[in-house]
């Protein structure tokens, strides 16, 4: 059985497959999960294996996020005037 956030038939079929899924902690902390599957062959290019890689994504801080394409915008406006 498998605990990916996608069924497995492509990579099966020799092709790497990649989702996001969002979690909570044990104290109820939000936190994406990137998730990665990739085939794995031997010397005569059979899948032998599937590797699962998972990376929690760091925080998106949306208010940095915000004045960082205001200050971007009116740098934009600034050069067309």
């Amino acid at each position: 059985p498998s605990n990916a956030p996608y069924e497995l038939e492509e990579v099966v079929e020799g092709r790497c497959k990649c989702a996001t899924r969002f979690h909570s902690d044990k104290d109820g902390r939000e936190f994406v999960d990137f998730i990665s599957s990739y085939p794995l062959t031997n010397a005569n290019d059979e899948i032998t294996h599937i590797l699962h890689v998972s990376k929690e994504l760091p925080p998106l801080d949306v208010s940095d996020s915000n004045q960082e394409s205001s200050a971007t915008m009116d740098e934009t406006n600034d050069e067309n005037s």
